[in-house]
């Protein structure tokens, strides 16, 4: 999950094909489940783009900007 939330903070916006290119990532289940726990905690913002087929953004919230500074913080003492 920290990888997820320290990619968006490096792009600020990212569609899921750009999530699932990453090397954390297993496989779609496993990211899908990641997302929706994320999501869930009010850390990323979901938006659905009205193109076709449809595509899907997602973002840091503020909460999630928050997170993402303090694992950076920590990655740095690491």
């Amino acid at each position: 999950m920290a990888e997820v939330i320290l990619f968006l903070a490096s792009v600020e916006k990212a569609r899921y094909s750009d999530l699932k290119k990453q090397k954390y990532v297993v496989g779609d289940r496993s990211l899908s489940r990641i997302l929706k726990e994320l999501q869930r905690r009010g850390l990323i913002h979901r938006e659905a783009l009205p193109t076709y087929p449809i595509s899907t953004s997602y973002s840091l919230t503020e909460k999630g900007k928050i997170v993402a500074k303090h694992l950076n913080e920590i990655k740095e003492i690491l």
